[in-house]
């Protein structure tokens, strides 16, 4: 209640139901304000379409308690300096269950599908990485302000 009382003043605060100019090129026009979809389920949340994102991952957890606290996600701040609308929809009677018709068939020894997309960083036991580990991950050489810096020293 209280997070969707928060998200209730965010959206009056950044004029909900309201129009904006939107340019492209020499035309301009009034569309609809962009508005970010938050799906609440009993286990997780899903934000503007994206992956699932359960309750005890600190990307959610950081997610909630800027909510929580009155504030739009930090995670918008770049996209949206001015603030976003947010639309909360209320599966939270029920978990997330992954999709699966239509997926290709996966061989049991693959990480779920929340994982594969960070298989570049994730072990077969997602954890914390030691140090040699993630050195051993990080590109050699990185070009910063035109000058070539060795990453892993």
């Amino acid at each position: 209640a209280r997070i969707r009382h928060n998200i209730d003043e965010l959206n009056a605060l950044c004029g909900e139901g309201g129009k904006q100019v939107v340019s492209r090129g020499v035309n301009a026009k009034f569309e609809d304000k962009e508005t970010i979809p938050i799906v609440f389920f009993a286990n997780g949340l899903c934000v503007n379409g994206g992956f699932f994102r359960p309750y005890d991952w600190q990307l959610t957890q950081a997610f909630i308690r800027d909510l929580a606290d009155g504030y739009i996600p930090y995670e918008f701040k770049e996209k949206y300096p001015d603030g976003v609308l947010l639309r909360v929809v209320d599966k939270s009677d029920r978990p997330h269950v992954p999709d699966t018709k239509g997926a290709p068939t996966r061989r049991t020894s693959e990480k779920p599908s929340f994982q594969s997309d960070f298989s570049s960083i994730l072990d077969d036991d997602p954890g914390v990485l030691d140090s040699e580990k993630l050195r051993e991950r990080l590109l050699e050489k990185v070009i910063r302000r035109g000058r070539l810096i060795n990453v892993r020293e």
